[in-house]
């Protein structure tokens, strides 16, 4: 339901996850990529995540936070 994405850190340490609803992606077929359309300073604003996520109980909470963050509508 949603793209985690890393970033900074080298060779594993120090990198910084954030979720992404698939929603804010566009896939170019040229390229035969995803395209993020998102100022790079909203991105290290985002909402962080552990490379672990979080527990079930707290899943809920944490969607609404994300879609809310992006203003995506959720995909439930």
């Amino acid at each position: 339901a949603y793209v985690v994405i890393s970033f900074g850190g080298f060779l594993g340490l120090g990198e910084e996850y954030r979720t992404l609803p698939w929603s804010v992606l566009t896939f170019d077929p040229r390229a035969e990529a995803y395209i993020l359309d998102l100022d790079p300073e909203r991105l290290r604003e985002a909402p962080a995540r552990s490379a672990e996520g979080g527990t079930p109980e707290d899943e809920s909470v944490w969607e609404e936070h994300v879609h809310r963050y992006y203003n995506t509508v959720p995909y439930w």
